[in-house]
């Protein structure tokens, strides 16, 4: 992966601001990065996905279908590199619930 600097997970948080929309509280669950190469982020989001998705679920958490996952670039002109930061949004539901329902939406829980 000659594309790839440097991967890490970040500390998960609550985001405050979904309070008044979900009666389950929602947990952010990022993943910071350093890329070499403009050329494979497209086809690593999908990657970066996958591995978050089962980072939560094996925490028991499943995702929040109603909100989009969060990509952010920034291009740093000077080390010619990219960092990244990808957000996704789960509910707590247990960790046998997790890995059985696909996700969470309008407050229901989505089963496979």
């Amino acid at each position: 992966m000659e594309y790839l600097i440097t991967t890490k997970f970040s500390p998960p948080f609550f985001p405050p601001y979904f309070s008044q929309f979900y009666k389950k509280r929602i947990k952010a669950f990022p993943i910071e990065g350093i890329l070499k190469d403009d050329s494979v982020i497209i086809s690593q989001k999908e990657n970066y996905y996958k591995l978050l998705d089962s980072h939560m679920r094996s925490s028991g958490y499943v995702p929040v279908l109603d909100l989009d996952p969060q990509f952010n670039l920034e291009y740093n002109h000077v080390k010619d590199q990219y960092h990244f930061t990808y957000v996704l949004f789960g509910v707590y539901v247990g960790k046998r619930k997790a890995i059985e329902n696909v996700g969470y939406s309008r407050n229901i829980l989505i089963s496979r």
